[in-house]
């Protein structure tokens, strides 16, 4: 069975993280567990979404610093790497979240294609319109050289 982790970095943004959380909860496949890690936000983040947490997939940390992004992503691939084995990672940020078929989609890839080792999306939904972004010539070049795929 194919297992999602999403890691979400956030930073004083309770509202947005609200409707990260939510499209996370929405999902049409239920295979996944979630890591919210704020990075010592000055709001009072884990209060604004303790409801939220009494969902056994929801997990909370926090930085005892602000450190950045980069540091506190690393901080919830150090926590899975402890915790969690064979599970495929979504990063989404506090101020994106995930269409509702969304992981069920990636499972049925993955599924389809087992050597595949990671997805990016070229995807992104303004105002309920799904609009493609332009590729980059690297990520072309990546795709050929990798057997990765863009979903």
């Amino acid at each position: 069975m194919i297992k999602f982790l999403v890691l979400t970095s956030t930073y004083n943004r309770p509202k947005l993280l609200k409707k990260c959380i939510n499209s996370v909860l929405k999902q049409t496949y239920s295979q996944w567990k979630m890591i919210i890690i704020d990075d010592n936000s000055k709001k009072e983040i884990k209060k604004e979404i303790e409801g939220y947490l009494k969902d056994r997939r929801i997990k909370f940390l926090k930085n005892k610093k602000n450190k950045g992004v980069n540091f506190t992503r690393n901080k919830g691939l150090d926590y899975l790497s402890k915790n969690y084995s064979n599970r495929w990672v979504v990063f989404l940020d506090d101020d994106d979240w995930l269409n509702e078929n969304c992981l069920k989609k990636a499972q049925e890839i993955i599924q389809k294609q087992p050597s595949y080792k990671w997805f990016l999306s070229n995807k992104i939904l303004n105002k309920k319109k799904v609009t493609n972004v332009k590729k980059k010539k690297k990520i072309n070049k990546v795709k050929k050289k990798k057997k990765n795929i863009i979903i």
